[in-house]
């Protein structure tokens, strides 16, 4: 499933702050254009891809979470679309 957040502009815009749980473990970051950036992990036998874009007023994320089983099958669409969201 997936699901969008908006933070307002005082608190970091770092994925991070988008994290599932508290057990959640970031296992990568890179930088995804001027604004972006995007991470991914693992929070116990679940994946996630986290895309964060800071603008002037705002932090919007875009997080997906899908069982590590279906890693193969999900992981180049959850890939293609979170990509899909441009800064």
């Amino acid at each position: 499933w997936g699901q969008w957040l908006r933070e307002p502009k005082a608190l970091p815009c770092a994925p991070a702050s988008a994290l599932p749980s508290a057990r959640a473990r970031i296992t990568s970051t890179r930088a995804n254009g001027r604004t972006a950036t995007i991470a991914t992990g693992h929070d116990g036998d679940d994946l996630f891809y986290i895309k964060t874009i800071k603008r002037a007023d705002r932090c919007l994320y875009v997080r997906f979470i899908y069982p590590a089983q279906d890693a193969d099958a999900l992981g180049v669409v959850v890939g293609h679309v979170g990509t899909s969201f441009v800064d």
